[in-house]
């Protein structure tokens, strides 16, 4: 897999975090119902370690990153 794919990857899951966040998260009708607030915030989180797992394979995988971070640690 080229570092292109894996940076893409990486983008369009920032994308979609950020916009799910914004028309979903913030929605009224969500942050009225602590029912549906609290599963939009569980899908948050999924989306979070999906966007954390690829950044790991992206940015650490078989190197150190930024400051002499040690491989896994988590840099995002």
């Amino acid at each position: 897999m080229s570092d292109y794919a894996a940076h893409e990857a990486l983008q369009t899951a920032y994308v979609l975090m950020d916009s799910y966040g914004s028309y979903v998260g913030e929605h009224p009708c969500v942050e009225a119902n602590p029912d549906i607030a609290a599963k939009v915030e569980k899908v948050m989180v999924a989306m979070m370690d999906v966007y954390q797992s690829i950044g790991r394979v992206h940015l650490v995988e078989d190197q150190e990153v930024g400051f002499g971070e040690p491989v896994g640690k988590e840099v995002l």
